[in-house]
């Protein structure tokens, strides 16, 4: 079984998997090398069976969280035609995900995992909402009075700034979402970070940020307020739940995380960025990780294995 689609033509063709074109020939090697030894333990410990994700276009990194997960539960990991397979997921990191021969006749006969999840730029994820909790998070930046955030539309891009609104013209290619009082007592703006899998939340994360680099792509060192992992429930209403779960459904996300973040002003929860090859969180103690990603592995294989 080949790929028919073109999607795979700009990638380094190693042994095992297919690698990013810039990739010199010897990590590719090593990398190759890693991945037979680390699939012919699987398949070991899997009593002599093949357990097998099949990724495409794209290999997840390490530090994806479905790597995580299929680590976790014993499956091996490719985005290299196998001759059979367990799941199959459309891993892609774009914001809009172009059509491909070679999915859409896949997709006639098996499910495919975030298949359908093609397009999470952010005025998309805003009508969602829209029509899952009933409120907006995107404001017309002509008419609104009073600061609001401009971003790109784009997904992780980390750009956003403040700005004072009504603006003179309307930028191409961003938006200007509310801004959002998600600032903590002492000073942090707090993120909740949301996985869904299937029908599931397994839990939440509490991710804080200081305030000069609340937009930022931040990286948490060892002097920062650590992310915290939460029992959904404690965190997210009922409602709130219900709601998040239609956004979902909405995106066509069978798999990912959401970014939140709840306004202190009126109590209300704001989605502002949706994800569908999710990297999980950073910066829990070891305790923490193993708790998470133990029931991000158990939900996993509930909905989808």
């Amino acid at each position: 079984m080949k790929p028919t689609a073109s999607l795979q033509k700009q990638l380094r063709k190693g042994w095992f998997n297919f690698y990013r074109k810039e990739m010199p020939w010897p990590e590719v090697v090593f990398k190759d090398l890693f991945f037979f030894f680390k699939n012919l333990k699987l398949f070991i410990l899997n009593g002599f069976r093949k357990k097998v994700i099949y990724c495409y276009p794209e290999f997840p990194s390490r530090n994806a969280t479905l790597y995580k997960i299929a680590t976790h539960l014993g499956y091996a990991i490719t985005n290299k035609a196998p001759s059979r397979y367990d799941l199959l997921a459309h891993w892609e990191d774009k914001t809009i995900r172009r059509k491909d021969p070679f999915l859409e006749k896949r997709a006639t006969k098996h499910k495919i995992l975030n298949g359908e999840a093609t397009n999470i730029s952010k005025d998309l994820v805003d009508l969602a909402h829209h029509k899952a909790f009933g409120y907006a998070t995107v404001v017309d930046p002509n008419t609104y009075h009073g600061k609001c955030v401009k971003k790109s539309n784009e997904n992780a891009a980390h750009d956003g700034v403040v700005v004072e609104c009504p603006v003179q013209h309307h930028e191409k290619g961003v938006i200007y979402q509310k801004l959002i009082n998600n600032l903590t007592e002492d000073g942090y703006a707090e993120d909740i970070r949301v996985p869904v899998i299937g029908d599931e939340i397994p839990h939440v994360y509490l991710k804080y940020k200081p305030l000069d680099s609340r937009f930022a792509n931040f990286r948490e060192t060892e002097k920062d307020k650590p992310t915290q992992i939460k029992k959904t429930h404690d965190i997210l209403s009922d409602s709130e739940i219900h709601s998040i779960l239609h956004l979902a459904k909405a995106m066509h996300l069978d798999f990912g995380e959401m970014d939140a973040l709840r306004h202190r002003d009126d109590g209300k929860l704001y989605v502002v960025d949706v994800n569908n090859t999710p990297t999980g969180p950073s910066h829990l103690e070891k305790k923490e990780l193993r708790l998470a990603i133990s029931n991000l592995s158990a939900s996993f294989k509930k909905q989808f294995l």
